[in-house]
């Protein structure tokens, strides 16, 4: 029997720019990525973030105008086999039920969507290893698929993965009204585990507290 491949080419991963995508949701699929790292780590994390005078997983998320969007993490941070894992959408199988990433795509699509370019640096805590890649939104778009890993020794014990996304695109130049908008769903939308006392999350060094979200009925 004769066969033939399923292929896409990287015209399509366009698509994501223009998704009907709400900001909160964008940005909460990077803390989701963190929070799933954290519970997949938590009894070794408790211990490592006890002997640094942590009280639990941080998130912090740094917004300018229209330059860039950056989010850091305190989690257990990556292996270079958990970061090119991180770059194949919708290719793990092995992931459980109560994942927060079933598909292995959010982190992606919600780059894609919000700039052209992305920088992830990542370290693990029980490695001396900081990996950084780079991601060029237009190389992709032409089938360029190759992207470049270095990789440093850090003599200590941190521990943290951060992105950068750049170049954002016009229509994700929030300004305060939508920036109010988006601390608001994150409070609620991370309400438990702020609550329990598993997360801090922070907008531009302002702390966000759990709340619940009325929603306004016309």
């Amino acid at each position: 029997q004769m066969e033939m491949e399923f292929e896409i080419g990287g015209s399509v991963l366009g698509i994501y720019q223009k998704a009907d995508y709400d900001a909160w949701i964008a940005v909460g699929e990077w803390v989701d990525n963190a929070v799933q790292s954290y519970k997949e780590n938590k009894k070794t994390l408790q211990k490592i973030l006890k002997d640094e005078d942590a009280n639990c997983l941080e998130v912090k998320i740094v917004y300018e105008i229209g330059k860039k969007l950056v989010i850091r993490d305190n989690a257990a941070g990556m292996s270079e086999e958990e970061l090119r894992l991180a770059f194949k959408m919708g290719k793990d199988k092995n992931r459980k039920k109560d994942d927060l990433g079933q598909n292995n795509a959010g982190m992606k699509s919600a780059a894609l969507w919000l700039g052209e370019k992305w920088e992830i640096k990542t370290k693990r805590f029980d490695s001396k290893i900081e990996y950084t890649t780079n991601v060029d939104a237009k190389k992709l778009f032409n089938d360029d698929f190759k992207l470049p890993l270095k990789q440093k020794t850090v003599n200590d014990n941190s521990h943290y993965t951060q992105i950068t996304i750049t170049e954002i695109l016009p229509k994700r130049k929030w300004g305060a009204s939508q920036q109010t908008k988006i601390k608001k769903y994150l409070s609620s939308m991370y309400k438990f585990f702020i609550q329990d006392g598993d997360l801090e999350l922070s907008w531009n060094n302002n702390p966000i507290e759990p709340r619940d979200l009325s929603i306004r009925k016309d």
